[in-house]
């Protein structure tokens, strides 16, 4: 069993063995050097183990570029942070284009070498707004950014020998080597985080939901007639779900513009606006950072991202949760709208006069049984009740 490619298509390698990695060890004392941080050695093994595929080394100009500002390499694959060798005026002057540089570690060990292609200034202050939204260098990024050099250097890179890291080395296992461990385990899913801390609750979440989601009792589940572990059974639908939380170092144009990029479409800022308009959702958001919206705005935001991407299934989970009356009045008045335009709305809800009002058809679970399905109306008839909330604790307290 395969495992997906690696992000570009292909798993890189960029460790030298054999006559080439003999000639460069050969050659390394005559280059001019380099001492890597800690951070650059990190990047240095990451690179060239593939971990950071499709990059080869450190980023040229028109990546970083790319990356700085939409987020993206120059060859329009995603990627959110450049990747980067920075270098002092001083050792820049003294650097070649076209000439190879030997890098070391602070202890004198020889770890590789950078075929530079080409070195070029940067602006660091643009680069930590649009980064990590912020210049206030108390920020351990924006801190690191400003002391780097004024300069930056890209090329190949070629791995002689390993950093010396002695933690953990039964657990230090490169992209290869983690892809043949889950082939040998005939793993089908795979779901990652990363932290520096002990496992939150969000990333426990995770991994409970990856869980619920690779199995299920009995039974099938198909959309549009593809079963639902296929993914090409998701292509025709739209999900926002109840605890939306966007990247918060997105601003909110740039996470929509990211949604949309992801569903296959352009980002329009006419329509993003109009939108917005039609979710009373104010224009001036879209230049904010989303860490500063309000949970309402924010909830309004993920569902403006969910109604841009054209889909023909719309699959709300408590599409609601945490507006006030004009809002909740707005998105209800999109959602009839999408139903006008012939798209299925598919959403969960505990406010009845919701499901009442929007709903041509409901299912009443409890207790992981499905008590009722059909019109709100018939619900009300079967019990001879004259709301809808009545009738539901009728039918969930009937007995079985």
């Amino acid at each position: 069993m395969e495992t997906i490619p690696a992000h570009g298509g292909s798993l890189v390698n960029r460790e030298t063995t054999g006559v080439e990695r003999e000639t460069l060890l050969e050659r390394a004392p005559a280059m001019p050097r380099i001492n890597l941080r800690s951070r650059e050695i990190s990047d240095l093994e990451m690179i060239a183990n593939g971990a950071f595929s499709p990059l080869e080394g450190f980023m040229c100009e028109d990546d970083y570029v790319a990356v700085r500002g939409n987020m993206h390499l120059a060859s329009g694959l995603p990627w959110t942070i450049p990747v980067t060798l920075s270098a002092s005026d001083d050792l820049a002057d003294r650097l070649s284009e076209g000439s190879d540089v030997a890098l070391y570690s602070i202890d004198d060990h020889l770890l590789g070498v950078l075929h530079l292609r080409q070195k070029f200034r940067y602006d660091q202050q643009r680069e930590a707004e649009r980064v990590y939204l912020t210049t206030d260098p108390s920020h351990p990024g924006v801190r690191a950014l400003y002391e780097q050099g004024e300069w930056l250097l890209g090329g190949a890179v070629s791995l002689l020998n390993r950093p010396r890291n002695s933690a953990f080395p039964n657990y230090r296992l490169d992209p290869r080597q983690t892809r043949e461990a889950f082939k040998k385990k005939g793993w089908r899913r795979v779901v990652a985080f990363q932290t520096r801390n002990p496992i939150h609750r969000a990333h426990e979440y995770i991994i409970k939901c990856a869980l619920d989601l690779c199995a299920f009792d009995s039974g099938a589940i198909e959309l549009f007639g593809v079963p639902v572990r296929a993914a090409a059974s998701r292509r025709r639908l739209s999900y926002v779900p109840e605890r939306f939380l966007p990247p918060h170092y997105l601003r909110a144009r740039e996470f929509l513009e990211m949604m949309l990029g992801l569903a296959g479409q352009r980002y329009d800022a006419a329509r993003a606006a109009r939108q917005l308009d039609e979710l009373e959702l104010e224009r001036d958001v879209l230049e904010r950072p989303v860490r500063r919206l309000s949970k309402g705005m924010t909830q309004k935001l993920g569902l403006a991202a969910g109604f841009l991407a054209e889909r023909a299934l719309y699959v709300l989970d408590e599409p609601m949760s945490g507006l006030d009356p004009a809002a909740r009045v707005a998105v209800k008045s999109v959602l009839r709208r999408l139903g006008a335009e012939g798209r299925t709305l598919f959403f969960t809800s505990h406010v009845l006069a919701d499901v009442e009002e929007l709903c041509s058809a409901i299912a009443v679970l409890d207790r992981g049984r499905v008590r009722f399905h059909g019109a709100p109306a018939e619900l009300r008839v079967r019990y001879a009740e004259p709301d809808l909330e009545r009738a539901y604790m009728r039918c969930i307290r009937e007995p079985s």
